[in-house]
């Protein structure tokens, strides 16, 4: 029975350690996300207050556009849904 006592906390050790190395990761997901919408978000209000206001819609686009791509992944969702209305789509 000794042995079956230490193999389960053998086990719960390792479950404990594997949940602190995921739980780390997911908590700084969030500043990796921060950077890349920053830049994207930065892009969008050049796109809306520069371009658009001087009706230069095609580079306006261009910009958007350019945002959208630079985000890949990295973005939130709420940011590049953003770039996309800008866009028209």
């Amino acid at each position: 029975m000794l042995g079956i006592d230490r193999l389960g906390r053998f086990f719960s050790g390792m479950l404990l350690a594997c949940s602190l190395a995921v739980g780390s990761l997911v908590w700084a997901v969030p500043a990796w996300a921060d950077a890349a919408d920053d830049a994207a978000q930065a892009q969008v209000k050049a796109a809306i207050d520069t371009h658009y206001l001087a009706t230069e819609f095609d580079q306006a686009q261009t910009v958007l556009l350019d945002a959208i791509k630079g985000c890949g992944t990295q973005c939130s969702p709420q940011t590049v849904a953003k770039a996309w209305m800008y866009v028209g789509q």
